[in-house]
């Protein structure tokens, strides 16, 4: 009995571990096969600077992101310093980030846009967040 124990309480402690290590991984690939992502480069307070995956749409020759929630540590950066660098399709361009909060009519508009261009897994992805709290970001090319 003590052997079967022994053997037993390891996987049931480990197992929870790769299962949840294990959805946000396919999350994640999911996200990068889903169709076009862009690098969006920041700096972080200290200087650093960060690169950051994400999706993009284009609405009316207008380029957005969309943060999923308001934490997220790449729009805390753009909140801080605007202007970024967008690598898209082997090209890297200066742009400035704008956040457009409480627009809930834009909101709906680009989520819209992005379950069009990622389908299913913007679908899937969205059972995981809240959109009403997402943050879409509008970009501006900087001359």
């Amino acid at each position: 009995m003590r052997r079967v124990r022994s053997t037993v309480l390891p996987i049931v402690l480990i197992l929870p571990i790769i299962i949840f290590g294990g959805f946000f991984g396919l999350v994640i690939l999911a996200s990068e096969m889903a169709g076009e992502v862009v690098t969006v480069h920041t700096v972080a307070p200290d200087g650093t600077p960060k690169a950051t995956r994400l999706w993009i749409v284009e609405d009316g020759g207008t380029l957005w992101l969309r943060a999923g929630v308001p934490s997220e540590a790449w729009l805390a950066h753009v909140d801080r310093t605007p202007t970024i660098s967008l690598e898209r399709g082997g090209t890297r361009m200066r742009m400035r980030a704008v956040p457009v909060r409480d627009a809930p009519a834009v909101h709906t508009r680009l989520h819209a846009l992005m379950r069009a261009r990622y389908g299913n897994v913007d679908a899937f992805i969205s059972m995981l967040r809240d959109g009403e709290k997402s943050v879409m970001v509008r970009l501006e090319p900087v001359s």
